[in-house]
């Protein structure tokens, strides 16, 4: 079960990572469409044209904020603890440990149990 649970929290890390990769490639080579999802997130905000025009120039001065941005805007993702594959597994596999354990306790601890 702890490989479950280590598999589960990589596959999170490498989803976020394919993402990533996917969104450095447009805003390299298709930097309008780009540019154009930052105006459709941001107007709903009620943030004028002049205003968001001011953000895609800095953006596209500063490519890994423009990436961060999307990520967490558009896709909704946050950066995972690169940690967490290992944490789940051993959270899960020592849950599962621990409740395997305790229905045994009263053959290991009372004589005439056994």
């Amino acid at each position: 079960m702890g490989l479950g649970g280590y598999l589960s929290g990589r596959t999170e890390v490498q989803h976020y990572d394919a993402e990533r990769r996917r969104e450095y490639w447009e805003v390299q080579h298709k930097p309008l469409a780009e540019e154009q999802e930052i105006f459709d997130i941001l107007e709903p905000y009620g943030l004028a044209r002049e205003h968001i025009r001011s953000i895609v120039a800095h953006f596209r001065e500063h490519p890994d904020k423009w990436v961060d941005f999307m990520m967490r805007f558009e896709l909704g993702l946050d950066e995972p603890d690169r940690a967490q594959p290992l944490k789940s597994a051993l959270a899960v596999g020592g849950a599962y440990l621990v409740g395997g354990i305790i229905p045994l306790v009263p053959y290991v601890l009372i004589p005439s149990a056994r």
